[in-house]
């Protein structure tokens, strides 16, 4: 039975910074925040995956659904609009074998190039150090592309936007992809044995 590629990076992550945080906030501001944050991502992701198929008419007038529909056109007007040639498909299911599986925002040609794009929202900019783990997920969602769809993906695109409506792209491509792939590689391989030692 395979696992998740959030479930595989979670369990390898530090554990105890997320527990730490949630000390510092309190448990009940914690949750607060991870529910909304989690319902902004989401709104976001319906009114992208609604605009690329061309359904304009998507709505939400909740609070979330507002904010998650202004970050969604700043990542549409900015990184798909005039850049994305040819959708492949969105949210797809993937699997690795046995060995973890995972549901893709959006594959397709990308300025002339076969990519995987993931998108994600984010309280506060990013710098590039702090987004190890959605390169690792680029890394898995690539290799798992390569073996449902028998395709060539030659890059990774993160899409991101902020709270406040500031766009940020970050990409791997060519051997930087490779060694992402690779290293999520050890990932699962360190995840069973840790998992097989319990």
């Amino acid at each position: 039975m395979s696992v998740s590629i959030s479930k595989i990076l979670q369990v390898l992550d530090n554990p105890e910074a997320l527990q730490n945080w949630r000390e510092r906030v309190g448990h009940a501001e914690a949750e607060r925040i991870s529910k909304r944050s989690s319902t902004i991502g989401t709104a976001m992701h319906k009114f992208l995956e609604h605009w690329i198929g061309d359904d304009k008419d998507c709505v939400d007038l909740t609070e979330e659904g507002i904010l998650g529909r202004k970050m969604a056109q700043q990542v549409y007007d900015h990184a798909i609009k005039h850049k994305l040639e040819d959708c492949w498909h969105m949210e797809s299911k993937l699997k690795f074998g046995d060995h973890y599986h995972g549901r893709l925002d959006l594959a397709g040609i990308y300025y002339h190039q076969p990519v995987v794009i993931d998108f994600k929202q984010s309280n506060k900019p990013k710098k590039e150090e702090w987004i190890e783990d959605y390169y690792l997920q680029l890394g898995a969602y690539s290799l798992a592309h390569n073996v449902v769809y028998n395709s060539r993906i030659t890059q990774g695109i993160i899409l991101l936007c902020t709270v406040d409506n500031l766009f940020q792209d970050f990409r791997i491509q060519g051997a930087k992809l490779e060694e992402y792939q690779n290293r999520f590689l050890e990932k699962v391989e360190q995840f069973y044995n840790q998992k097989n030692m319990n």
